[in-house]
């Protein structure tokens, strides 16, 4: 009767522990889950802001032709914050993104193209400063040395994607206005000393990395040889095209190692 009574407490136990395993196991999924959503969309949305500082960084210079691109970047950038109203998230920095949205969306018409420019990069830095939350909240599931590295790398990558945006958005001024200005050269020499640091430390070991590296030299390049001496300039169109081939290219890793970051952290 006693070894009944024991197999019977013991295999209560057990079933109470799987229970109890799988509950939280379900609940860690679900939250990765949440994660997921909010990194892939506020990636987009880093997109979309990126997209519209350089289109209204062209129109401030005088390019009218992006107007009609602005309205639908504008309506797309409020389509996906709406998006996010399933899943809300509590990070401040995602709440201090749309705040400043709020008001930039409303004024940068009557902007400088200096304090645009500006307002665009607060904005953007912002909504990095809550991608990264997020990025590190994930890498928390991993063992020590595979979370340092995931999370650097991708942290570094959002970084490198969003120093070409700057040069995107400043090689603008510079294909509308034909002219490249003293501040606009510092900013583009600074910039690109940024990205050939990024291109140097890419071990050219893997495809991925040879990749990258050809999608950052190429900026580099154009910015040396065209935008610099402000000489044999392409249109803004085809500038603009150019950059953003290699920003999207660079997203491309960049939902490659979200990806990896959401198997490991489900353990699979």
């Amino acid at each position: 009767m006693l070894t009944i009574l024991f197999l019977l407490v013991t295999c209560t136990f057990i079933f109470v522990c799987f229970i109890s395993h799988y509950e939280q196991k379900q609940i860690k999924n679900q939250k990765i889950n949440t994660a997921s959503i909010h990194l892939r969309a506020w990636r987009h949305l880093m997109w979309l802001f990126q997209q519209h500082r350089g289109k209204s960084t062209a129109f401030l210079n005088g390019d009218e032709t992006t107007q009609k691109d602005l309205l639908g970047l504008e309506a797309k950038i409020t389509e996906g914050i709406n998006s996010l109203k399933h899943a809300p998230s509590k990070n401040r920095n995602w709440q201090a993104t749309i705040q400043l949205w709020q008001e930039l969306s409303k004024h940068w018409q009557q902007k400088s193209v200096e304090d645009n420019f500006k307002l665009h990069n607060t904005l953007i830095k912002q909504l990095i400063f809550a991608i990264e939350d997020e990025i590190s909240w994930m890498a928390s599931f991993r063992s020590a040395s595979k979370s340092s590295d995931f999370e650097q790398t991708t942290i570094s990558l959002l970084n490198t994607i969003e120093f070409v945006g700057q040069t995107r958005a400043i090689g603008t001024s510079v294909t509308a206005s034909r002219k490249c200005e003293s501040i606009t050269k510092i900013r583009l020499c600074y910039l690109s000393q940024k990205l050939q640091q990024t291109a140097e430390s890419l071990q050219e070991k893997d495809v991925q990395s040879r990749q990258k590296k050809a999608l950052i030299t190429a900026i580099i390049q154009q910015v040396q040889e065209r935008l610099l001496p402000a000489q044999n300039l392409m249109t803004t169109k085809a500038w603009f095209d150019l950059c953003t081939d290699s920003i999207d290219g660079l997203y491309t890793h960049f939902d490659k190692s979200i990806d990896l970051g959401e198997r490991i952290g489900r353990g699979q």
